[in-house]
């Protein structure tokens, strides 16, 4: 399933996507308002849903990283 991200602020947090190495082609960011959410898009297929963030999140405010990915840390454990 798609990632849901409940507690995002755009003053305080970063929206980073992390694409597969081997794509090579150039990706297509989305967002879209769905009631009181924004809905991420990689290439046309949803990617995360930020609760709340209905016209806060922009597809200029979210990375595209390319590599491996190897876990997540949570800055807040």
């Amino acid at each position: 399933g798609i990632s849901t991200i409940t507690d995002f602020s755009v003053a305080d947090d970063s929206l980073i996507v992390l694409r597969d190495v081997g794509s090579l082609s150039v990706p297509v960011i989305t967002v879209t308002d769905d009631g009181a959410d924004a809905l991420i898009r990689l290439d046309g297929t949803e990617v995360t849903r930020v609760v709340g963030g209905a016209g806060t999140v922009f597809a200029s405010d979210i990375q595209v990283l390319t590599g491996v990915g190897v876990g997540f840390l949570d800055p807040t454990a």
